[in-house]
């Protein structure tokens, strides 16, 4: 019995070594205000001169491959405003996992952040930088992708991300486990955007925001999710404005409105903390 208990655990340990050592490679489109069409690198491809050091350097991590249905609508509304707002460097991430409810998603986005943690290890190494200001912005799955990266890049190197934003978080996708979920361990400043109200609404970064309002449990118009379409419109606006509180009855029913207010965003404030009720 004890034999056959050792068999188990020893095929066990190489199943999931098996399983855990499949690579998944993200390409990286690197868009910037003189050529918005991009170009795909490699690390290979980095030199010094080949990126802006002193702008901020944004990775979008998306939830699918830009051949889903909806193309690349979602990461092209982010891409345009940071283009927009005269940041040089954005790249579009994208992993290569074709279905949210893919059955090795979560193995797929461990792969895909060791490798988004060593692409930014490389821009470090290559431009002798010791200083880079490093956002990621992740939508959907692209989550647990930047949850991994980070993770990742702070063993490598001893530093941590600077910036880490969820958008909607896919964490009720996976299910076999929440290893990868975001936590303010994760970054300097972790803020997540959350348009999906179902269930208890736990904070998971420094800043939670939670969107209230119709059609927020779903995409916008043009098939984008809400959460992209707010946060794109946030980089170049301090419009929109979130009310600090401590659960969503209570914002719904006006007892938080004497609380404080952040703006909403990109250009949120980074010593905010706690959970914040929007309603759009």
């Amino acid at each position: 019995m004890k034999y056959c208990a050792a068999v188990l655990t020893i095929i066990c340990l190489l199943y999931t070594e098996a399983v855990f050592s499949e690579e998944v490679q993200p390409t990286f489109k690197y868009v910037t205000s003189y050529n918005k069409e991009g170009r795909f690198m490699t690390k290979n491809d980095i030199e010094k001169s080949s990126i802006n050091v002193l702008k901020p350097i944004i990775f979008v991590i998306g939830g699918l491959t830009n051949d889903d249905k909806n193309g690349d609508s979602w990461s092209r509304d982010l891409q345009d405003a940071y283009l927009e707002k005269f940041i040089h460097n954005v790249f579009i991430v994208d992993w290569n996992v074709t279905s949210p409810l893919d059955s090795d998603a979560l193995t797929k986005a461990r792969s895909a952040g060791l490798t988004v943690a060593d692409f930014i290890a490389t821009i470090f190494n290559k431009t002798g930088e010791a200083y880079l200001d490093i956002h990621l912005v992740a939508v959907s799955l692209g989550c647990e992708v930047a949850a991994s990266a980070a993770g990742r890049f702070a063993d490598i190197s001893s530093r941590k991300i600077n910036r880490l934003t969820g958008l909607d978080p896919a964490y009720y996708l996976i299910s076999n486990g929440n290893e990868l979920k975001l936590s303010p361990e994760n970054a300097d400043f972790v803020d997540v955007v959350n348009t999906k109200l179902n269930g208890d609404l736990k904070q998971t970064g420094h800043v939670d925001i939670f969107v209230d309002g119709e059609g927020s449990n779903g995409p916008s118009s043009h098939g984008v999710p809400k959460s992209v379409t707010l946060f794109a419109k946030s980089v170049n606006s301090n419009d929109i404005k979130a009310t600090k509180c401590d659960n969503l009855e209570n914002f719904r029913k006006g007892g938080c409105n004497d609380e404080e207010q952040v703006t909403f965003g990109e250009n949120i404030d980074k010593a905010a903390r706690g959970r914040y009720f929007l309603k759009y």
